[in-house]
């Protein structure tokens, strides 16, 4: 990842570019608004929580529900600066791609056992941490 005179620099490899598919982008919003109520948003730049762990926990459900684990392991394999930012930069695609928000009232257990999936989802593919 460049440093550059804004800061760092992350712009998705050109095999990472191909795993993210409009299937996935959808399945991302709608497990991000399945942890976070996002009621009234009508964009993702009013959206700033990609480093959170609702994030990541809706991040890993949507790998697995479209069983894109090469695009979790990517994600895994980032330092939490580069993280931050491919986050960030997913959810600008997704506002590109017209893909967006919704208010949604699921209770937070939803989010406690998205959690769980998500850590042994991780175990599965040997991927610490």
């Amino acid at each position: 990842m460049p440093i550059t005179d804004e800061g760092y620099s992350y712009e998705f490899p050109d095999e990472v570019k191909k795993l993210i598919t409009k299937e996935f982008l959808t399945t991302l919003r709608y497990e991000i608004c399945k942890i976070e109520n996002l009621e009234g948003f009508t964009s993702w730049d009013e959206y700033n929580n990609e480093s959170t762990a609702g994030w990541y926990v809706a991040f890993g459900m949507a790998c697995m529900r479209t069983k894109n684990d090469e695009l979790f392991k990517h994600a895994k394999s980032l330092e939490w600066f580069e993280y931050d930012i491919f986050g960030a930069k997913l959810t600008d695609l997704m506002d590109k791609e017209k893909i967006y928000p919704f208010g949604n009232k699921i209770p937070k257990s939803y989010y406690q056992f998205a959690l769980k999936r998500v850590e042994d989802y991780a175990k599965s593919l040997k991927i610490e941490g």
